[in-house]
């Protein structure tokens, strides 16, 4: 395998782009904008490209190319020598191994949403009507961002330091009782299409904090001409029930995802 630098990872990002399987995270490792590593058949004119960002989350593109997916296979099944804990491989493009035991083990499924807009303004109508008390809403700057930190211990998972979180992750933050509660945020932004993560501390859930959290977040999003994604696991029926309130009803068909740990 050959790791690809920043600058040979340009032509790739552009075809990435134009996929209909487009995850921001990924993109956001071809850009440069997070860190991640990049692997290709051939430095020169590479047909087949593992994309792994720092986090974990994967994806393998282009067309198949055996040799390569050999190597890959003695990458994450044997020698595990990737730096994350684990691996969070997308598809829908698999390598050949994928089909092996050790894989299908740890096999689940996800699914993408996308925004229904009608839904989403009278949600929001409703949402912003109801009298929750004791919230407010935490500016997310260079002053507060340490407090986001020890609250939520996220800042840096996907973006490289704070200066970047601040400044891309698009953050909206509910606090009760003055302390930071629930977070929405971009895990990734690219291409105009933002990755949605939301969090809410365990001591603050069933107030409905996420929902408002969420709902600032999408707001901002529409503003600002980005569109959300809703990304998770067809089991997480937390996840589900919350996309669906907010108005993510449009959904791509479910995908397998498998997570490799070392």
């Amino acid at each position: 395998m050959f790791a690809l630098s920043l600058e040979s990872r340009a032509g790739t990002y552009a075809l990435y782009a134009a996929n209909n399987v487009f995850f921001p995270l990924i993109a956001a490792v071809l850009s440069g904008s997070q860190r991640g590593a990049v692997y290709a058949d051939s430095a020169e004119a590479p047909r087949q490209v593992y994309v792994e960002h720092a986090f974990g989350f994967a994806q393998l593109l282009g067309e198949a190319v055996p040799g390569f997916e050999a190597e890959l296979q003695q990458y994450l099944l044997i020698n595990k020598a990737f730096a994350a804990p684990k691996v969070r491989l997308y598809t829908p493009l698999l390598p050949a191994f994928h089909d092996c035991e050790s894989m299908q083990a740890v096999r689940a499924e996800r699914q993408r949403f996308f925004l229904r807009a009608e839904v989403y303004a009278d949600v929001r109508t409703r949402l912003l009507s109801r009298s929750v008390p004791d919230f407010a809403v935490l500016p997310v700057t260079t002053e507060t961002v340490d407090r986001l930190e020890s609250a939520f211990g996220l800042v840096s998972r996907f973006w490289p330091d704070a200066a970047s979180f601040v400044a891309h992750a698009r953050a909206q933050v509910i606090c009760h009782a003055g302390e930071p509660a629930a977070i929405c945020y971009a895990a990734a932004l690219e291409n105009g299409k933002a990755e949605v993560d939301i969090l809410t501390r365990p001591e603050y859930r069933g107030k409905g904090l996420a929902m408002m959290a969420a709902v600032r977040f999408v707001d901002d999003c529409l503003a600002h001409g980005v569109e959300p994604l809703w990304d998770c696991f067809t089991n997480n029926a937390g996840s589900m029930a919350l996309r669906e309130r907010l108005g993510f009803l449009d959904c791509a068909a479910p995908y397998e995802f498998f997570t490799i740990a070392r």
